[in-house]
């Protein structure tokens, strides 16, 4: 019995991941195109996450992701954009 709880505690780990920003996921992808790119984030779990989409999506077009506007949300949600320069 003590191995399933473990198991199934990873399990419920491990989906939070894929949880919405908020509810346990880091960030999401709001809007992105050649030009910039907002992610949402939880301000706890994401914000060092935030960077590394960010400056993949940009590194497509040769370019690097510069931070610009920085909205922050009601708990601990922000929602900040790059442009891509």
């Amino acid at each position: 019995m003590k191995g399933f709880s473990i198991i199934f505690l990873l399990l419920l780990l491990n989906n939070c991941a894929n949880a919405p920003v908020g509810w346990g996921g880091k960030y999401e992808i709001i809007q992105s195109n050649s030009k910039s790119i907002t992610i949402k984030y939880d301000t706890i779990l994401g914000q060092n996450a935030i960077f590394k989409p960010a400056s993949d999506h940009c590194e497509k077009y040769n370019r690097s992701a510069v931070p610009t506007l920085k909205t922050t949300q009601s708990l601990g949600i922000a929602l900040q954009t790059f442009e891509c320069k």
